[in-house]
């Protein structure tokens, strides 16, 4: 996954075990990060929310 903003800092955060991320709680995704899941297990508990107010893209990829 990739992410695009016009904004700067943390952008995204988010966890792949079920957890919720919060604000300041969870990986930080910035403009322009790149990030891998893997396996369908962590897929399925995929978990992301905006860190900050704006308009944030989280582009997604699946290779199966």
């Amino acid at each position: 996954m990739s992410v695009e903003s016009s904004a700067t800092g943390v952008v995204i955060r988010y966890w792949s075990n079920g957890s919720t991320p919060t604000a300041t709680d969870g990986f930080a995704l910035y403009p322009g990060d790149r990030a891998e899941v893997f396996n369908a297990t962590n897929l399925a508990n995929f978990i992301a929310i905006a860190a900050q107010a704006g308009t944030h893209k989280l582009q997604v990829i699946y290779f199966g």
